[in-house]
């Protein structure tokens, strides 16, 4: 399934972004990396990503702020949140402003590839949906 999958990561550490971008690649996913805001817009402007991680906790526009940015321009973009900020009212807050998964630093690598194929396996599904509905659609 990872061929032809892009990843953005969205950190201001250097060590998790290498980290991360390491297991990416070895399981065959194409990954591009942020350290802050203002990279991570100019990389979704210049071209399409299929699922991004993004850290909260980040100088300048933090990354509820971002998540809420990217929500409004790109709704259909799912955002997963790599953080160690383990409140109830964080967690509920990303899932308000539209991530569709939270996980916590450190992170187990396997985690991370499971999480990844479950939203890629649910955004397979909704598109096959779609294109049902209008074949079937198309018939009536």
């Amino acid at each position: 399934m990872p061929a032809g999958i892009s990843i953005l990561i969205v950190d201001d550490e250097q060590y998790l972004r290498l980290t991360l971008s390491i297991i990416l690649k070895r399981k065959g996913y194409c990954v591009a990396t942020a350290a802050n805001s203002s990279d991570a817009l100019r990389l979704l402007e210049s071209r399409p990503f299929d699922l991004l991680f993004l850290d909260l906790h980040m100088p300048s526009v933090g990354g509820m702020d971002l998540l809420r940015l990217i929500n409004s321009i790109q709704p259909l973009l799912p955002v997963v949140i790599l953080t160690v900020e383990d409140s109830v009212d964080s967690t509920l807050e990303a899932f308000r402003c539209g991530a569709v998964a939270y996980i916590l630093k450190p992170f187990d690598p396997d985690e991370i590839h499971h999480c990844i194929q479950a939203i890629l396996k649910e955004q397979y599904k909704a598109r096959f949906r779609e294109q049902m509905q209008r074949r079937v659609a198309g018939l009536a």
